[in-house]
């Protein structure tokens, strides 16, 4: 696999689907990039976080893939997805437990009613909405409009055409392997964060509404979970080797973290 860190003037551009394991691989970009990396903390960051900062070699945070309108130069766009309904019920367990703006607006909600109600549009086919672009810069929400079907073959055209690597919070290990070999990168090691404990289950009919909702998430979400198995199934024995590695090291890393608080 060839490496692409070293291509002169490139930044490595992380879109942050929401409830995806984005808290958690901002400490590794960080560890890669130390203070050549910005965190957009939302839309309104973007023009002015761009302008700001024109050695940045890494920006990360909740944006969309549209804001190569705002680099000057080239980007390599990862991005992480989750099953819909895992991200969903892991969205709901932390709005309805945490500290969140929408905390008191949901008190008294059920899943479903969470998921209809549309409180927010991280519950309907949010994950395409990163990724095909789908997102209102001039503020700090997101584009309203319901995502449509050109809106889903916008996002798997920016997969195949656009992003280094989209991988599966399934398979985080896998994924963190193989941005490794990728961009040339170290340490890769973790220490889980903003993990909700605690989250609710969702029953068979709680599942169905979610499907329902975000059909065409889920379709995406299968199309990547696909490509990545199949980028999978092309590796040689050493990559199986280096992911064991990896993770027996992460273990310890873990361990060791947990003991120091």
């Amino acid at each position: 696999m060839k490496q692409c860190s070293d291509e002169e003037g490139h930044c490595v551009v992380y879109i942050h689907i929401p409830k995806t394991g984005g808290m958690t691989f901002y400490q590794i970009l960080m560890r890669q990039f130390r203070d050549k990396t910005v965190q957009i903390n939302n839309n309104k960051d973007i023009k002015i976080q761009f302008k700001n900062n024109p050695l940045a070699k890494c920006f990360m945070g909740h944006m969309s893939f549209k804001v190569s309108n705002y680099v000057k130069n080239p980007c390599q766009y990862i991005s992480i997805v989750r099953h819909p309904v895992d991200r969903i019920v892991s969205l709901y367990s932390h709005i309805k437990l945490g500290d969140h703006p929408y905390s008191s607006i949901i008190k008294g909600m059920s899943l479903q009613e969470f998921v209809m109600g549309r409180i927010t549009n991280e519950t309907v086919n949010d994950m395409i909405r990163y990724i095909c672009g789908r997102w209102n810069i001039s503020d700090s929400y997101a584009d309203d409009a319901p995502i449509d079907r050109n809106d889903f073959d916008m996002a798997k055209e920016n997969i195949e055409k656009n992003f280094k690597m989209v991988g599966i919070s399934e398979r985080y290990d896998e994924f963190l392997v193989i941005l490794k070999m990728m961009f040339g990168w170290g340490n890769m090691c973790y220490k889980k964060l903003n993990v909700t404990e605690n989250k609710f289950s969702a029953s068979e009919k709680d599942i169905s509404v979610i499907q329902k909702v975000n059909n065409l998430d889920l379709e995406l979400y299968e199309f990547i979970k696909y490509r990545f198995e199949k980028l999978l199934e092309k590796q040689n024995d050493q990559f199986w080797k280096d992911v064991k590695s990896f993770k027996n090291m992460n273990s310890f890393y873990q361990k060791m973290c947990k003991n120091h608080g």
